[in-house]
């Protein structure tokens, strides 16, 4: 699953990081009480995501894996597709997408469900936090430490900076979701001094395959058995070792 939401996400942080900075300096101008009851609901805001956040991550690294399920399924089918028409087994291409599609469908479905989960805890503390400010400078107001009309400015200041608090949360789930993707990439990588790589020789003379077996995922038999190959350096390749059994996925 190819996203790239994540990343124009951490940017999208950042500027509403900017708007939340600049209207805290403008409300503490009525009171340093309400700047430090709007810093501590912010911590509360950005860390209430993070009850699930595990089930997210969950959620999304199984819906990537259904959506490379999915493309393998369909590449893997309409690559037989001449030899399934010739056999008259055009029933079984339709079977075979119809399956992934629907385990696509459901994991897709999971995956939004959890995201919304999400959205409705962050709206419910952003509704609660705003309640709060507003208390606070009621109470200010009523013990003349602030002017009744002040409270309608610091409702708004409230309004701007935990509606933006409320974005930047929704950008944050948006990162999170796209870990478990990122880390397959990271996975990939093999730096200079990992093991891995220091294994790696020059191709000097020839490669050679021995004894290779393969089997699709959910395939009831393997497409390769006892597969052996030799690729000499400037040669062609050779003809498939007669001991190779190659059987099909369906």
């Amino acid at each position: 699953m190819r996203d790239t939401q994540g990343f124009e996400n951490i940017f999208d942080v950042l500027q509403t990081m900017i708007a939340v900075l600049l209207n805290a300096i403008m409300i503490i101008r009525y009171h340093y009480s309400l700047l430090i009851l709007v810093l501590l609901l912010a911590v509360l805001m950005i860390l209430a995501p993070k009850i699930l956040q595990r089930k997210l991550e969950r959620s999304s690294d199984e819906y990537s894996q259904a959506n490379e399920h999915l493309t393998e399924q369909v590449t893997d089918v309409f690559a037989g597709y001449n030899a399934l028409y010739i056999l008259r087994l055009k029933n079984l291409i339709r079977r075979k997408v119809k399956q992934s599609s629907e385990n696509f469908g459901q994991k897709k479905v999971a995956f939004m469900t959890v995201k919304g989960e999400n959205s409705g805890v962050i709206n419910e503390v952003s509704l609660i936090s705003q309640t709060a400010v507003v208390v606070l400078a009621g109470w200010l107001a009523l013990r003349g430490y602030m002017k009744v009309g002040s409270i309608i400015t610091c409702s708004s200041l409230a309004g701007i900076i935990f509606g933006n608090l409320t974005a930047m949360s929704f950008d944050l789930v948006g990162v999170r979701s796209t870990k478990p993707i990122l880390k397959k990439y990271q996975d990939l990588v093999i730096s200079d001094d990992s093991p891995a790589k220091q294994q790696l020789s020059t191709f000097n003379q020839q490669i050679q395959l021995k004894n290779i077996s393969y089997q699709y995922r959910g395939a009831s038999q393997p497409v390769l058995t006892n597969f052996n190959l030799n690729f000499v350096k400037n040669k062609n390749m050779p003809l498939l070792h007669p001991r190779v059994v190659v059987k099909p996925p369906y």
